[in-house]
Parts: C-alpha cells; structure tokens; sequence
C-alpha cells in the first residue's frame, strides 16, 4: 500500500490523467481509489472528482460512437459479446433511460453498457445528456464512497477495509443481477 500511495506522490497533476483515463476505461475502483487519495490529502478532491467523471463520460461517448459506427461488424466477430448486447437492445428498447442511467452498476454490461445505444436509433443528444447525468452521479458516488470510508481504510484497519469492500462489491453485484434479471423477466 505504502508504494502505491508513494507512486500518487510522484505522479503530481499527471494522478488526475490516469484517474480520468482509467474512468474511461470503465474501472469503478479508480473513483474509489481517487477518494481514498483526497481523504488522505495526497491529490485534490474536486479535480479528482472532475477526472473520473469526465473519463467516465467521455469513455461512454466514445463505446456509444463505436456502437454507431461499427457495432454490427463487431457483434458479427465477437459473438460472446453479441449476446450481451442483443439482452441490453431489448432491456433498452422496454426501459429507455433508466438502462443509461442503471448499465454502469450491473457486472458484465458496465464496459460495453454505451456500445448497444449506439445501435439503435437513439438520437445522440438524448444519450449524451443521459450519460451526462448519469456518469456525473457514478463517479460522484464512487469517489464519495472512496472518500467517506477512507478513515477504515488505514493500515491498521486494512482486514476490516478489506470485508467493507467485499462486503459492498458482494451488495452490489447482488443489486445488479437482481435487477438486470428482473428487467429481462419483465421483457419476456
């Protein structure tokens, strides 16, 4: 833990680079980890917040665009993946907005959540403001709760650090299947 904090301190302003780069990638850990360095006073709060909600929303731009432009070519080469989107169109098509505001909390849609939007024929703008929004409140939340745990998070607490995050990963997976299944069940 002790190096990885030391790499923060080294890094400077380019910490605010990788958080935004690992947002958009798709890591919710970066917004946890982000939080856990301000709470400590190792980078800055508000730019931390910025760089993983502007990743988070620029990576979702960008797997929408890729949706748009290639989506059909890459289901035809990736059929794995084919399957996951076919389930997101349809969960879409019945929910709208609420998938765009729910994909990022559900384990296997979070990365690829954007790239079945673009396939449709959502209209740019509604998505755009619908990501604004709702990557806004993912970062938001996942830097808060980096930030409001941090004081469990020390060295001498690190088993118990250890189970809360479990314990809250476990919770939310739980959240997300729970609801992932219920939203197909209710499309039939």
């Amino acid at each position: 833990m002790e190096q990885f904090l030391q790499m923060i301190r080294d890094a400077g302003p380019l910490i605010y680079v990788l958080v935004f780069t690992t947002a958009a990638s798709r890591s919710g850990l970066i917004g946890l980890l982000a939080g856990y360095a301000a709470a400590i006073g190792l980078i800055e709060l508000v730019p931390a917040l910025l760089a993983a909600a502007l990743g988070t929303i620029a990576g979702d731009e960008v797997r929408f665009w890729v949706g748009r432009r290639w989506g059909a070519k890459l289901l035809a080469r990736f059929p794995r993946i084919a399957a996951v989107a076919d389930k997101a169109v349809r969960i879409l098509e019945r929910h709208g907005l609420w998938y765009v505001w729910f994909y990022r909390y559900v384990t296997g849609v979070r990365t690829l959540g954007a790239l079945p939007v673009g396939m449709t024929t959502w209209p740019r703008w509604r998505f755009s403001l619908a990501n604004l929004g709702a990557g806004s409140v993912w970062a938001g939340a996942t830097v808060a709760a980096g930030y409001l745990f941090a004081d469990v998070w020390n060295a001498e607490r690190l088993q118990t650090a250890n189970l809360v995050a479990l314990g809250l990963l476990l919770a939310m997976m739980a959240l997300g299947w729970w609801a992932w299944r219920r939203l197909d069940a209710e499309r039939g």
